[in-house]
C-alpha cells in the first residue's frame, strides 16, 4: 500500500502484483481510495485509463470544454492520453474509489457499457448494492490478493458489474474466455498449475475450457503450459547466469528433480549441459563472423 497525503486530499493506493498480462483483453493494475480534505483541485493528462466511483460528495469534471457534475452514485472515467481538470465542492468534499484498468479490448468494452468518449460520466442504479460488491474487490486489493490471473478476472468482474448497474441499456459483453486463458498462460506460466486452477479463475467449467482450447489452438492446455514454461526457461538459460534451481522456479517448476527429468526428456540433455552447449555454439558463431 502507498499512502499519500497533501493539504487537499488523502489517498491509499493498492497496486496489483506483477507481472501484468500485457496482451489480455482487460485487467486491473491498481485500486485506490481517495478522500478530499476540502477545496481539492487537480489537472492532468491521464497516463492510464481510470474509473472513479463517487461514494460521497459532489464535484465537477472538465473535459473537452464541457463541465460534468459528479456526485454519489456516479462513475466518471479518465481515458489514457486525455486532458482533465477536476475539483470538488468545498462544502461537499469528494470521497471516491478509483481503479486503474488496461487491456487490448478495453476501449471497445467500455463503449458497450456506455462510458464513451463523449459520455465520460454515468449514474449507477442501486448504488448501495454496487458498493457492497465493489468493497469486496477493494478488500482483495488491500490483502494484496490481486495479480496475474486474478487481475484479469477482476477486470472482467468489474466490467460485468458496471454493465449490470449502469442505467444506460447495454448489450452483453463478449468475453473470449479461450483467448484470455491463452494470454494468462503466456504471461504468467509460473502461476498456472493446472487446468482446474485456470478454469476456477475464469469461472468456467474445466471441461468447457479444455475442449474449447484444444479445438481452437490444436494443443491441450497442459501441453501449452509446458511449451510456454520451457520457452521461458530457454531464454533464461541463454541470457542469464542464474542457478538452474532458480530458473526452474521462475519457469513454474517447484520440484528441481522433476524439472531436470522433464527438461532432459524434452531436449535430450540436462539443463546445465544445454546451457553449456548453447554458449559454445554462440561463441563459435561469433568467432566465425569475426574471421570473415
Amino acid at each position: 500500500m502507498i499512502q499519500r497525503t497533501t493539504d487537499t486530499f488523502d489517498q491509499q493506493i493498492h497496486p496489483a502484483g506483477s507481472p501484468f498480462p500485457a496482451d489480455a483483453d482487460v485487467f486491473l493494475t491498481t485500486l485506490a481510495t481517495f478522500q478530499s480534505l476540502g477545496n481539492f483541485k487537480w489537472e492532468q493528462v491521464a497516463a492510464i485509463t481510470a474509473i472513479h466511483a463517487v461514494l460521497e460528495g459532489e464535484g465537477t469534471v472538465l473535459h473537452n470544454g464541457i463541465a460534468y457534475e459528479a456526485k454519489r452514485g456516479d462513475l466518471f472515467i479518465f481515458r489514457k492520453g486525455e486532458h482533465y481538470h477536476y475539483y470538488d465542492h468545498p462544502e461537499k468534499p469528494w470521497n471516491y474509489i478509483y481503479i486503474l484498468i488496461s487491456g487490448s479490448r478495453l476501449d471497445a468494452l467500455l463503449e458497450q457499457i456506455g462510458l464513451t468518449a463523449d459520455q465520460p460520466i454515468l449514474n449507477v442504479s442501486d448504488f448501495d448494492r454496487f458498493w457492497i460488491k465493489l468493497n469486496i474487490l477493494k478488500q482483495e486489493f488491500e490483502k494484496e490478493a490481486v495479480s496475474g490471473i486474478s487481475a484479469v478476472r477482476a477486470g472482467w468482474e468489474l466490467l460485468e458489474l458496471l454493465k449490470e448497474r449502469c442505467e444506460r441499456h447495454t448489450p452483453s459483453l463478449k468475453r473470449d474466455v479461450t483467448e484470455t486463458a491463452r494470454q494468462i498462460i503466456k504471461f504468467n506460466p509460473q502461476t498456472v498449475t493446472n487446468v482446474n486452477t485456470l478454469a476456477d479463475a475464469l469461472q468456467v467449467s474445466r471441461v468447457t475450457l479444455f475442449r474449447s482450447f484444444k479445438k481452437r489452438y490444436g494443443i491441450s492446455i497442459k501441453e501449452y503450459i509446458e511449451q510456454v514454461r520451457f520457452e521461458r526457461i530457454q531464454t533464461l538459460l541463454k541470457a542469464s547466469s542464474l542457478p538452474i534451481s532458480d530458473i526452474a522456479r521462475m519457469g513454474g517448476f517447484t520440484d528441481p528433480l522433476y524439472f531436470s527429468r522433464a527438461f532432459r526428456k524434452r531436449y535430450g540433455v540436462p539443463p546445465a549441459q544445454w546451457r553449456s552447449m548453447d554458449r559454445t555454439s554462440a561463441q563459435a558463431s561469433s568467432k566465425s563472423q569475426v574471421e570473415r
